[in-house]
């Protein structure tokens, strides 16, 4: 009686002793969002799904050159070495003008990482030309043969899609995923789209399959929401001139009843078309930051502020954690139109924080569309920035 006793007794004081120990590993947060930036929603979904298939399709066409590849980058390596765990298959492949598979390795141990990271694109290829669909078709191949096994596939483009050259020797397979002149809302015809688009639909069914973007949107079926370089418009060409031949003029008729009707027809006209804008508010999330998810709608002439005192509890701000001023604002405009405007400068001697608009600085008032990307980059004292990089959708849309 007494030996149970005192192995009751030895038994609770091993289970007081590994408590804290316990609590302290489950307390430990690991890397912080703020550290992980864009990449954090992506790692905290992943990080618990054992033995999957992670495939990142990875753009390194010319218009990804600069900020747009270093984002990449950045959540790439993120993701291979906080999302994934021994017993994970890691698969990145790169597109542009052409395609290829960097690596196909699955995991023994945390230290076969250490290879992968340094196979990661750090500059962009030769040729011109963006094609999306293929390999994220060919991934969706992967991911398709390995079923039941869960996976991913993480899409890492800035959405410009660019036409190769036609001597290209990747034009061919342009060809097969994409209508020239279509403006991306009509495709081809094709066995590879159609298939494409079996398999987007199939993956979506078993809900095995996770579908994430890095500088592009993705749609509610799993496609990337892909979008036109902007390009200067063309000014039409006005043609020929002619002098005007002189008639006799007709006998005049009374008009002065129905000039002042049309006018007055006219000037109702233009107050509806001036006051109607006006009433019109946009639905406008933003996302991105430690605050997650927040949302808002925008009459012309109202404003939302990015970051700023006050910005955690004001129904018209979003909150940017150590940004005290506005480095920049949203504001509605008329026709249900959205513009971002550079915010109210730092206090003297202060470096202010850099906003970026689609990978460009913001210099001036600029147009904003769902699907753009703003980066806030915070100087820090140890010399290295924080970036704050915000997306902004369309609430009444699930993505």
């Amino acid at each position: 009686m007494t030996r149970r006793i005192l192995s009751i007794f030895c038994l609770l004081l091993l289970a007081l002793l590994a408590s804290p120990a316990r609590a302290q590993d489950e307390a430990d947060p690991g890397i912080s969002d703020a550290e992980l930036g864009e990449s954090a929603a992506v790692v905290r979904e992943l990080r618990a799904v054992k033995d999957k298939t992670l495939i990142f399709v990875f753009d390194v066409s010319g218009s990804m050159r600069g900020v747009n590849l270093s984002r990449a980058r950045e959540a790439t390596l993120n993701l291979i070495r906080e999302a994934s765990v021994p017993g994970d298959r890691l698969v990145l492949m790169t597109f542009g003008a052409g395609y290829r598979t960097v690596f196909d390795k699955t995991l023994s141990t945390e230290a076969d990482k250490d290879a992968l990271v340094e196979q990661v694109p750090s500059e962009v290829g030769q040729g011109a030309g963006t094609n999306i669909r293929k390999p994220h078709h060919d991934a969706l191949k992967i991911l398709d043969a390995s079923l039941p096994r869960p996976g991913a596939v993480v899409l890492l483009t800035d959405s410009f899609n660019d036409e190769p050259r036609k001597d290209d020797p990747a034009y061919p397979d342009y060809l097969r995923y994409y209508t020239p002149g279509g403006r991306l809302q009509r495709y081809p015809d094709s066995p590879e789209n159609r298939d494409y688009e079996r398999l987007l639909q199939k993956v979506q069914r078993t809900q095995k399959v996770k579908m994430y973007g890095i500088g592009v949107q993705i749609d509610q079926s799993g496609r990337p929401v892909e979008r036109l370089p902007q390009a200067a418009p063309e000014i039409p060409d006005p043609g020929p001139t002619f002098e005007p031949a002189v008639t006799q003029p007709a006998p005049a008729r009374s008009t002065v009843p129905w000039l002042w009707i049309g006018l007055g027809l006219g000037a109702l006209l233009l107050a509806l078309l001036f006051l109607l804008p006006l009433t019109r508010s946009v639905p406008l999330r933003v996302s991105g930051g430690p605050a997650g998810p927040k949302d808002f709608r925008l009459k012309g002439g109202n404003t939302v502020r990015i970051g700023g005192d006050g910005a955690g509890f004001a129904h018209d701000a979003y909150p940017l954690p150590g940004v005290g001023t506005t480095p920049a604002l949203i504001r509605g405009a008329r026709g249900g139109q959205l513009s971002l405007v550079p915010g109210t400068p730092q206090q003297p001697g202060v470096e202010p924080p850099r906003v970026y608009h689609n990978g460009l600085p913001l210099e001036k008032e600029a147009p904003l569309a769902y699907g753009d990307e703003v980066r806030v980059s915070v100087p820090d004292p140890s010399g290295i920035a924080r970036d704050y990089r915000l997306k902004f959708e369309d609430p009444t849309k699930s993505f």
